[in-house]
């Protein structure tokens, strides 16, 4: 199964067209789940979703929700991953519509709360724990509270299918306001900092990881077509990653000879200072300056040259430092978020 024979089945089922304020029968949202099942171990469809997944991450956009990767533009069902880290657990939060979660990579613990006694009582009352592990493909259909967590060291991935209609206000099913600790559950992006040019470097970050996560997912997957996902998720990845998971083995002094960086944002403003420690390199955030890298006095006049140039080719940074302090300088550079690669 690919991408599109997903698309198409849960399409031609009996979900209601978007901006209808219906929901669907329970029996059609059990489709949903079995269609899910059955794409979930196919390389093929998670290729498809990683290609498609890709081309969000190249948007930089900072996320702390879903986001959608595809959505069908008939039913207003969006597909998309989700990145859980090693004993991450966003919070308690209300599903006011289906959805169907499958694990990809690893595994999920998911806490459920009752509903009804938790708005009544107006605090979360536990109801049940179920494990997941990959493949496994779970769904909710009434309004519910959960709360999923990794309780592992290692990332989990997951894929949802959501209903246009999830993240609307409760019906009147329940009294009374939201329980205290029940999150909202935000969707779109991210609020981008007030708009303020540090807001780039944080999803500069969070790219580099998340491409970083479905990297190691697809490390072993054959074929040419992963190849192909391995190089191109490499190229937004951190350096280090990259050349540990990409297939073809870079020559360090070719690889740097063509390594240009430029700022993630020509607005964002940064500088050095000196401190007891060796020279820093400080980005200007919305709430003040944050120190991202300091360096010794060997890298001190590179360091000098980055703060000041908004684009500069590595093979050109002063000092007489060596093709590995280089390389290690540029590695950190681009991992701060400050700054992202491109080929001159």
């Amino acid at each position: 199964m690919v991408l599109d024979d997903l698309c198409t089945t849960i399409d031609a089922l009996e979900l209601p067209v978007a901006g209808v304020a219906e929901h669907p029968e329970r029996e059609t949202v059990l489709e949903v789940r079995s269609a899910v099942t059955a794409a979930i171990t196919d390389h093929g469809f998670l290729e498809d979703c990683l290609f498609r997944e890709l081309a969000l991450l190249r948007r930089g956009v900072l996320r702390r929700t879903l986001i959608p990767f595809v959505v069908l533009p008939r039913i207003g069902v969006g597909i998309a991953l989700g990145y859980h880290p090693p004993g991450g657990r966003p919070g308690p939060h209300e599903h006011t519509a289906w959805t169907v979660t499958a694990v990809w990579r690893n595994a999920l613990e998911m806490a459920t709360f009752d509903r009804e006694e938790s708005y009544r009582r107006q605090e979360l009352v536990p109801k049940n724990t179920f494990h997941a592990r990959s493949g496994r493909v779970g769904f909710v259909y009434e309004p519910c509270i959960h709360e999923p967590r990794n309780p592992t060291t290692q990332w989990t991935l997951s894929l949802h299918v959501v209903s246009p209609r999830d993240g609307e206000p409760p019906a009147e099913d329940v009294d009374g306001s939201p329980p205290p600790g029940l999150g909202t559950r935000p969707r779109g992006d991210i609020d981008q900092i007030t708009g303020h040019p540090y807001a780039s470097v944080l999803a500069a970050r969070q790219r580099q990881v998340f491409a970083g996560e479905l990297l190691r997912a697809v490390a072993s997957v054959p074929g040419p077509r992963a190849q192909q996902l391995r190089a191109d998720l490499g190229e937004v990845a951190s350096p280090r990653v990259r050349r540990f998971w990409t297939d073809a083995s870079t020559d360090r002094e070719v690889e740097q000879a063509n390594r240009t960086l430029t700022r993630v944002d020509a607005a964002l403003s940064i500088d050095c200072r000196e401190t007891p420690d060796g020279t820093a390199l400080y980005a200007h955030t919305a709430s003040g300056p944050a120190q991202e890298l300091v360096v010794n006095d060997v890298a001190r006049a590179a360091l000098l040259v980055a703060a000041r140039e908004k684009t500069f080719a590595v093979d050109d940074l002063p000092g007489g430092l060596s093709t590995d302090e280089r390389t290690s300088l540029a590695d950190a550079l681009e991992e701060t978020g400050l700054f992202t690669r491109r080929q001159s």
